[in-house]
């Protein structure tokens, strides 16, 4: 896991620059505050 204070526009172009990209979600925890994570799942291609 990785924590960066990118976009998640900057986050998929940085990603995408040295791998593809497989799935690319925003989830939002409600607990106790919302919060939205980026989670990215990219292989070698």
């Amino acid at each position: 896991m990785f924590f960066a204070s990118n976009t998640p526009a900057e986050n998929r172009a940085l990603v995408a620059r040295h791998l593809e990209i497989v799935v690319d979600d925003l989830v939002t925890m409600h607990e106790p505050d919302p919060a939205t994570f980026q989670w990215v799942l990219a292989r070698k291609g």
